[in-house]
């Protein structure tokens, strides 16, 4: 009409009688009698155009020329119904056939006052009129009104509607024909959830952030299940940053029967001591540990320095020769091991961290035989927040009184610089052992410094123990 009539006003173009067929066509074609009446809607001039069922409104408004085509739903009386069903007599109702290639949406909603049929409520569609190929079936409870809502997945629809094996006082089934999508039927949050009510069927590719700063797609397991891994293990595989773990060793010969030994291998030792800032030196009891010898060529110094800051220092072993650490300001020393070795594999000497000229106080020792020493303490460093998780404990000989302790406030967690808490306890058997988790972790602070500590029931009881602590990022 825009394009004919581009040099008419509004109130012409509503009036104009058309000579011309194929214009008349053009403009009134879904007409059935060529009838045109016009109107005033406010200020906009409007000229409605009707089949006798859909009607669309020709609007001029503000100079701008649009359709409007109203397509409304419509109830299908062919497959609706409140005809009551009987098993005695007429138990089932079947739909007519109907065409809905035009329809998107088919919403059936059905109540009765008794049970159905198993499966009783059966929505069909057809390709062909004849063969019900596609069909959706539910069993409808008893006194429960239901809606269900489907796709037009083929020319031909019909309902079906069996009952059950009692006599319906009640029953309406009515169905719907929608040209567009419709919102399903909704359930309130608190509603339970059954095998009949409606649903949509929903795929999806869950999606995650990787610690490399790519997306991927989460896996199945072999047997088809959501593939979750263990969140320590993911934390061993260094998969989670700003998260790491450490399980921290001891063992102590000979156990004092009167007081606490710490679990270390420093020898006369009863408290491990804190270097306190300070350069250090390490040397051992054999030549065979050095550059030319058997046994342990460099070792590697784990420590805290005056800011209790991580560090750690690669030393080279010179034998029975005393070797300084460039560090000079060693505050806490959390372990040392073997980095590399001679034929040995391990130790051959007694290798100590001591005071720089060896009159001093020994902090740190590897026996022997060893690679690593073996104290069970260790200090969280500035910046970070520990988690001891679980620990385990050892009677190697005699009877074993085991304490887990911590410079930590039991109540709150927090830091209590110099008094070691007993934070758990378990005494032991000769050659008996024991695992003990944290179901809730106990969290130790910057600073804390835990360790484990022993006392036997008599003299030369000998005992081991490990400590679990995850340490986390503030």
């Amino acid at each position: 009409m825009a394009n004919s009539n581009s040099g008419k006003g509004a109130a012409d173009q509503s009036r104009e009688s058309y000579a011309d067929d194929a214009k008349a066509r053009r403009v009134l074609g879904v007409n059935a009698t060529g009838d045109v009446s016009g109107g005033t809607v406010g200020t906009a001039e409007f000229v409605k155009v009707t089949d006798g069922v859909d009607t669309v409104d020709v609007i001029t408004a503000d100079g701008s020329l649009g359709l409007v085509t109203i397509t409304p739903g419509h109830i299908s009386s062919d497959n609706s119904t409140a005809t009551i069903l009987d098993p005695a007599g007429v138990n089932v109702f079947t739909g007519s056939s109907e065409e809905v290639v035009n329809h998107g949406v088919i919403i059936v909603s059905v109540y009765s006052d008794v049970e159905s049929a198993t499966d009783g409520l059966s929505v069909q569609f057809s390709t062909d009129n004849t063969n019900w190929d596609h069909t959706d079936t539910f069993t409808i409870p008893a006194g429960t009104g239901k809606t269900f809502s489907f796709q037009t997945a083929a020319r031909y629809f019909r309902v079906m509607y069996t009952n059950g094996a009692v006599i319906q006082a009640q029953f309406r089934l009515q169905t719907i024909l929608k040209p567009y999508y419709v919102k399903p039927s909704s359930h309130r949050v608190g509603d339970s959830i059954v095998a009949e009510d409606d649903a949509e069927l929903a795929k999806a590719v869950i999606t995650g952030l990787t610690p490399s700063g790519v997306f991927d797609n989460v896996k199945l397991s072999s047997e088809n299940a959501l593939s979750t891994t263990n969140f320590l293990f993911e934390v061993a595989r260094g998969h989670i940053s700003g998260i790491k773990m450490f399980s921290i060793a001891g063992r102590k010969n000979s156990i004092s029967a009167t007081v606490l030994d710490d679990l270390s291998e420093i020898p006369s030792t009863i408290v491990v001591p804190e270097p306190g800032g300070i350069q250090l030196e390490v040397v051992s009891s054999n030549g065979q540990d050095g550059v030319a010898g058997t046994g342990i060529v460099t070792l590697e110094l784990h420590y805290l320095d005056s800011s209790d800051d991580e560090q750690s220092e690669t030393i080279i072993m010179d034998g029975t020769t005393p070797v300084t650490t460039n560090a000079t300001d060693i505050n806490f020393i959390q372990w040392m091991h073997a980095k590399t070795v001679g034929s040995n594999g391990a130790a051959v000497g007694n290798l100590v961290m001591r005071t720089v000229g060896g009159a001093g106080t020994d902090y740190e020792y590897i026996s022997a035989g060893g690679n690593q020493s073996l104290s069970a303490r260790y200090k969280v460093p500035n910046g970070k927040t520990g988690y001891v998780i679980g620990w385990q404990s050892s009677g190697i000989t005699k009877q074993v009184d085991l304490r887990l302790r911590a410079t930590v406030e039991r109540s709150n967690r927090a830091l209590l610089p110099g008094v070691f808490l007993f934070q758990d306890v378990v005494v032991l058997n000769d050659s008996t052992s024991g695992w003990i988790p944290f179901d809730v972790p106990l969290m130790m602070p910057s600073g804390a410094v835990v360790k484990l500590s022993a006392q036997a029931d008599s003299v030369g009881g000998d005992a081991g123990g490990v400590f679990d602590i995850v340490l986390v990022d503030d």
